[in-house]
């Protein structure tokens, strides 16, 4: 795991100090790697962060090869900065990806149908599964238990595994093909491979519907 990525450490930090370590300008903007950095780039649905370094809005971010780019549209006036996370922004994502989560279990658990595809939106969450046609006893089922663990308010956890050493049959997705593999883990209900951030607890994704 990269020790650079703080948002794996903590997705509830909000403030951190940085060192620039390399400088790019793309279609106008000026892109900044940072020796470390609380700003998630988005992946598997969840978009990337939105905030500010040194007060100025971090207008996307992007990694490329092994280093996350924040441009901006004004260049920074010191090679010292101060990031700060928009955390409205980040925890709303957080409570619909562990909701997706908890959703795409039930389905598997009741169904044994696979989730194709999410879509985490301002709104709604869209969750694809491989079924044709909408099958309104199994939805009422899924949102019952889905509910059901968010009451009990179930820990999520996430840690990095050696690939060799898990079991892909003891996982609802399928394991990528990398070295260290995240499991993000919903109590005893489920257990996934993924990279997004999570809330703490089930109880802080709310009502599910």
């Amino acid at each position: 795991m990269n020790s650079w990525r703080l948002y794996y450490h903590n997705a509830y930090q909000i403030t951190f100090q940085a060192t620039v370590t390399d400088v790019l300008q793309q279609n106008g903007l000026y892109g900044y790697a940072l020796n470390h950095t609380c700003f998630y780039p988005g992946g598997g649905g969840q978009p990337a962060d939105k905030g500010w370094l040194n007060g100025i809005a971090v207008e996307k971010v992007v990694q490329i090869k092994d280093r996350l780019y924040h441009f901006l549209k004004q260049p920074l006036p010191s090679q010292q900065v101060v990031g700060k996370i928009d955390f409205s922004w980040r925890y709303h994502f957080m409570q619909q990806h562990t909701g997706q989560h908890i959703i795409s279990a039930a389905f598997y658990q009741f169904g044994n149908l696979p989730t194709l595809s999410v879509h985490f939106g301002n709104e709604t969450t869209t969750v694809e599964i491989d079924q044709p046609e909408p099958d309104f006893n199994l939805l009422e089922k899924v949102e019952k238990l889905a509910n059901s663990i968010v009451q009990q308010n179930l820990p999520v956890v996430a840690s990095w595994y050696a690939a060799e050493k898990l079991n892909p049959q003891l996982f609802r997705g399928k394991l990528p093909n990398a070295p260290l593999i995240r499991i993000v883990s919903i109590g005893s209900f489920d257990q996934t491979p993924c990279g997004g951030l999570h809330v703490q607890r089930t109880g802080e994704v709310g009502w599910i519907k």
